[in-house]
C-alpha cells in the first residue's frame, strides 16, 4: 500500500467531528529504508505494520514466497564517515569552494541554525517536497509540522526528520548573510528561491547575486541601534507574560500577540489568527500560533483596550 496513502486513511480514520481542536497532533518520523514510525507504532516501508516481540514466544516457519522487510539502523561508520565529512568541509578554505559544489550530506550554516518557527522543505525520502515548519529542534533531528492543507482533517502532522533532509525557506525581504564559497562575506536581501537556489540582490552595489540556501544565514546587524530602534527600546523594561505585543520592524513587522515566553533579551509571541483570510472557519479557540522568538528591541507593548 501507498504510504502516502496509508497515512491519509489513518488521518480520515482518526477524524472525529466532536474531537477537540487542540487534539494531540499525529507524530511521523520517516525512517528511510526502514520505513517509518506512526503514533510511536513502526512500520515496513511498503505500510506492514512491525511488531516486537520475545524471540522465545516464536519458532521460524518456512513458507514459499514470503516477504521480509530489514528493521537494520544506519551503519555508525557511515554516521561517523559524514561527520568527518563535515568537518573538512569547514576546516577547509571556504573562499575556493564554488558554490555549485559540496558535500551533499554536510551540514551547511542555514542547517546549523535552522530554529523552531523557520519555514523548511522536505527533501529526498518518502516525504520529498512536502512543506512546513520546525516545532521543536532536536540536534541533528527536526520535528516538522507539515503543511497539511488540502487534507480533510483537524490534526496536523508532525514528522520527525534529520536536518540533512531539510532545505530552509526564505521569504522575500529576508536579509541573509553568505557564509560559503565564492561569494563568501556578501549580504544580501532575498527576491526569489527556487529550489535550493536562493537569489539576492547585494545590498553593497545593488548587483544580483545566485547561491545555495545552505550557504547562507540570517543577517545579524553590527551597526548600534539607530533612532528608529528608539521607540521599540523605549518600552523594553515595561514587556511582560501576559502582555500584549505588536513586531514594530522586519518581515513580521505589524503582526501582534500575547508575550508567553521570556529568555534574556528574547520574546515570544503567541499570534491570533482569527482575522487571517482562510478557506475554512476557524474557531478562535484554535487561531493561534506560536511566532518565533524576536529580539526585546523589535517588538513593543501596546495598552490594553479598556473593558
Amino acid at each position: 500500500m501507498d504510504r502516502e496513502r496509508l497515512l491519509q486513511l489513518r488521518i480520515q480514520h482518526r477524524k472525529d467531528s466532536k474531537q477537540s481542536i487542540n487534539a494531540k497532533p499525529f507524530e511521523f518520523e520517516d525512517c528511510g529504508e526502514d520505513g517509518f514510525i506512526l503514533e510511536g507504532k513502526r512500520y515496513s516501508k511498503d505500510g506492514y505494520r512491525l511488531l516486537d516481540v520475545r524471540i522465545d514466544r516464536v519458532e521460524r516457519v518456512r513458507s514459499d514466497g514470503a516477504a521480509y522487510t530489514s528493521l537494520a539502523k544506519e551503519p555508525h561508520h557511515q554516521l561517523k564517515k559524514q561527520t568527518k565529512a563535515v568537518l573538512k568541509w569547514f576546516q577547509s578554505d571556504s573562499n575556493e569552494v564554488s558554490t555549485n559544489e559540496g558535500p551533499e550530506n554536510v551540514v551547511f550554516p542555514s542547517e546549523i541554525n535552522l530554529r523552531a518557527g523557520d519555514a523548511v522543505r522536505i527533501k529526498g525520502g518518502e516525504s520529498n517536497g512536502a512543506s512546513g515548519y520546525i516545532v521543536k529542534m532536536t540536534f541533528p533531528n527536526a520535528l516538522v509540522r507539515l503543511d497539511t492543507r488540502g487534507i480533510s482533517s483537524r490534526r496536523p502532522v508532525d514528522l520527525w526528520t534529520n536536518i540533512h533532509s531539510l532545505t530552509r525557506m526564505f521569504e522575500v525581504g529576508d536579509r541573509v548573510d553568505v557564509k560559503l564559497g565564492v561569494m563568501k562575506g556578501r549580504t544580501g536581501v532575498v527576491f526569489a528561491q527556487e529550489g535550493s537556489k536562493l537569489s539576492l540582490v547585494d545590498t553593497s552595489n545593488s548587483n544580483t547575486l545566485e547561491v545555495p540556501a545552505a550557504f547562507v544565514e540570517d543577517h545579524v546587524s553590527s551597526l548600534p541601534p539607530g533612532p528608529h530602534w528608539q521607540d521599540a527600546r523605549s518600552d523594553e523594561t515595561e514587556i511582560q507574560v501576559g502582555c500584549p505585543m505588536v513586531v514594530s520592524r522586519g518581515k513580521h513587522g505589524g503582526k501582534s500577540g500575547i508575550a508567553i515566553d521570556i529568555e534574556g533579551g528574547y520574546v515570544r509571541l503567541l499570534e491570533d489568527c482569527t482575522n487571517l483570510e482562510s478557506g475554512e472557519t476557524m474557531c478562535a479557540s484554535a487561531a493561534l500560533r506560536r511566532l518565533r522568538t524576536w529580539s526585546k528591541a523589535t517588538v513593543r507593548s501596546f495598552p490594553r483596550e479598556a473593558s
